[in-house]
């Protein structure tokens, strides 16, 4: 069946192709770009926007600073990847 029949049988069927741009790693990577910031600011203020000691304060400091960096990754994919699969699925 060629391309262009196969189209239309899809318009008339109602299913839309995703829009070219707006894939769902795209949006998680915007949302990365957002969230991260705010995990780095979120890091400053617990420790006061010094450079700590390697000492166990700092080993704390760093598993702190991992589990925030690794939540806002993590809360960035559950926002992005469904709002990028929604917004990909949507006609504009």
């Amino acid at each position: 069946m060629p391309a262009a029949v196969r189209r239309s049988v899809r318009e008339r069927a109602g299913v839309h192709m995703p829009l070219p741009g707006i894939t769902p790693l795209a949006v998680a990577g915007l949302c990365l770009i957002i969230w991260l910031p705010l995990g780095v600011m979120v890091w400053s203020g617990v420790t006061g926007g010094r450079l700590p000691r390697l000492d166990a304060r700092f080993w704390s400091l760093t598993l702190r600073t991992l589990a925030v960096a690794g939540g806002s990754a993590g809360l960035a994919a559950l926002i992005g990847l469904p709002l990028g699969l929604a917004l990909g699925r949507l006609r504009l």
